[in-house]
């Protein structure tokens, strides 16, 4: 008799367990895959085709103010004022009314600039800039390729490679003969062909990227994926940046957008959800009592891989392969320099003392942490073996000083 009563007391124990466990899955979230290769490129999302670290980046990098725009297109007007201000779009398509629109080309002619980078420019856009004809772009299905960004006085080649599509992928890009005759000004190439265009509207600018996946956390976590996202925003206007996303959103849905769980509507009704409670505590009590003695054995099975950890290990990979501690001190070196020819209109060709006291004294940052620079770049630059904390130390040399110049 104890022993039954001790079984017994066993299975209700299991029983509870398992619905509280059932409950907690039900109840809470909705679960989402480990990994997801939608390209949604919202700036919450770490999936691979999501633009968190790009949002990181022009949150912490660029020494400007990043402002999320959740309202329509119709509000910039509101949001400008008399500052200037710098308008971010990356996403697969463009959502919009066309008095959006209107208001856009308004806030560009107004002095201000807006960067877009999609696969399908809008149509409501190419009739309303000079030069805008060029912008039907064309696409071509391909796995490798070869993007190059005019930086300063330099060139930033990326190779890409699609390697998470067996078949590849649908790279778009501009006519260059067609954008050249048009008078705009070539910022990047995917080939021999034209991926990043400048074309002048009133006293601003726009930034025409039709490469949008390459913001994407899968390139970003690469070295050079990130140097190119740096030079590629390095155009923008002064000001601070407003991130659109709310035009990644059909405009017939921008209310829907979230995923709600399927018990939602039944927990909302009072008599639904005592019916769903009922229904629980019923199969309950039947696993309690009748689950032992009428259930058929049970097959064990495999027990299932945990994904969360090989997808771990892949991103990480991406970033880690291709560690070359001395070719980021390079990058970063060569974006530093570019920052002072661009912002001082200084000469970088020596490192000297004459440098060292110009950018001193423009930038308004201390004498001994400019030469802390200079001599460290010097140092690495003549070493083949940098080490993480080498790096780490030249990081956030550079890092105080673009966050605190003039």
């Amino acid at each position: 008799m104890n022993k039954i009563d001790s079984r017994t007391g066993i299975y209700i124990a299991l029983g509870v367990a398992i619905l509280l466990v059932f409950a907690y899955f039900l109840f809470g979230k909705n679960p989402s895959p480990v990994y997801s290769w939608v390209e949604t490129y919202r700036a919450d999302d770490r999936q691979p085709f999501g633009t968190y670290i790009l949002f990181e980046l022009l949150s912490d990098h660029n020494r400007k103010a990043l402002t999320e725009m959740d309202l329509p297109l119709d509000s910039l007007p509101a949001l400008t004022g008399k500052k200037k201000l710098n308008y971010v779009f990356v996403g697969e398509d463009y959502y919009y009314y066309r008095s959006g629109m209107d208001s856009l080309l308004s806030f560009v002619h107004e002095g201000n600039s807006a960067f877009i980078a999609c696969k399908n420019f809008p149509y409501d856009l190419l009739g309303n800039i000079e030069g805008a004809s060029c912008l039907y772009h064309d696409v071509q299905w391909q796995k490798k390729g070869l993007l190059s960004l005019n930086y300063a006085n330099d060139t930033l080649h990326y190779p890409f490679e699609a390697t998470w599509d067996t078949t590849g992928y649908d790279w778009g890009y501009l006519n260059r003969d067609n954008c050249e005759k048009e008078g705009g000004d070539v910022l990047g190439m995917w080939e021999n062909d034209i991926n990043y265009l400048k074309l002048a509207h009133g006293e601003g600018f726009f930034l025409l990227h039709t490469n949008p996946i390459v913001f994407t956390n899968y390139f970003m976590v690469d070295s050079m994926g990130f140097a190119h996202a740096e030079g590629v925003f390095s155009y923008l206007g002064e000001g601070d940046i407003l991130w659109d996303k709310l035009s990644k959103l059909p405009y017939t849905n921008e209310k829907t957008n979230k995923t709600e769980g399927p018990l939602k509507y039944i927990l909302s009704v009072p008599s639904l959800r005592w019916a769903w409670y009922l229904f629980l505590i019923s199969v309950l009590v039947y696993f309690i009592f009748y689950a032992k003695r009428k259930q058929r054995a049970i097959p064990i099975l495999p027990s299932k891989i945990n994904s969360t950890i090989e997808f771990t290990e892949t991103m990480g990979r991406l970033y880690f392969s291709q560690k070359d501690n001395d070719k980021i001190v390079a990058h970063k070196t060569k974006l530093f320099l570019s920052y002072l020819r661009s912002r001082y209109q200084l000469t970088t060709n020596e490192l000297d003392d004459e440098l060292a006291l110009r950018t001193c004294l423009k930038s308004g940052i201390e004498r001994s942490k400019i030469d802390a620079i200079f001599k460290a770049n010097k140092l690495l630059s003549f070493k083949n073996d940098t080490t993480d904390e080498q790096l780490i130390a030249y990081h956030q040399q550079l890092e105080f000083f673009y966050k605190n110049c003039k």
